[in-house]
């Protein structure tokens, strides 16, 4: 399921609105709250190609359509610890890399999953890092208002719980929860910094 009218293209990552170019949440935080100048660039590639194929493996297993035999080991203990973390939760799945667009502030992104866990309804958002930036409540706090503009379950939602499964090497995982409310009010500051910059020819 997609947002009507909502496209994207994957290999440049962007996504469109009735064919304008809309910024995405990892695009606008990427740019402003994190800072990668100081890490090798051999090292960033590394762990973008990490979480690129841990997130396709535990896409595949929870739509029962992963041959696990064709993983390469490294990717394994984080696949395990995915499991372990369905197993131990109890999370129930609504929807897995779901695309959702906001009709009003126009940005677009990619929810890792949406369910329910202790019958609370959660956005989960999957990370293979060795640190959960406290940036992640701003991006999943992006994510519940498109949500809740995408999909009458979680617009009719009194509270959606929002948290990252931090997936660890040694088969461990970490739910990590954020509960700040200025996380959204930061989101929208980025927003309106990225349409300012682009409506004065900064960007």
């Amino acid at each position: 399921m997609i947002y009507p009218g909502l496209t994207f293209d994957e290999p440049t990552h962007t996504y469109r609105f009735q064919g304008k170019e809309v910024p995405s949440v990892t695009q606008l935080l990427d740019t402003a709250l994190y800072n990668f100048a100081m890490v090798p660039e051999d090292l960033l590639q590394a762990a973008a190609d990490r979480g690129t194929a841990v997130h396709l493996a535990t896409e595949l297993y929870d739509q029962n359509d992963l041959d696990e035999s064709s993983l390469e080991p490294e990717w394994v203990p984080y696949l395990d610890a995915w499991k372990k973390f369905r197993a131990e939760s109890g999370f129930e799945i609504d929807f897995i890399e779901r695309k959702v667009f906001h009709p009003t502030l126009h940005y677009a992104g990619t929810i890792d999953r949406g369910g329910v866990m202790s019958g609370k309804r959660w956005l989960i958002d999957i990370k293979t890092t060795s640190v959960v930036s406290h940036a992640a409540g701003v991006q999943l706090a992006a994510y519940e208002k498109a949500a809740r503009e995408n999909d009458e379950i979680y617009k009719s939602a009194r509270k959606v719980h929002r948290g990252v499964v931090q997936l660890k090497n040694n088969g461990t995982y970490r739910l990590v929860p954020f509960k700040e409310e200025s996380d959204w009010n930061t989101f929208v500051a980025l927003l309106n910094l990225h349409n300012w910059k682009k409506n004065h020819g900064t960007a």
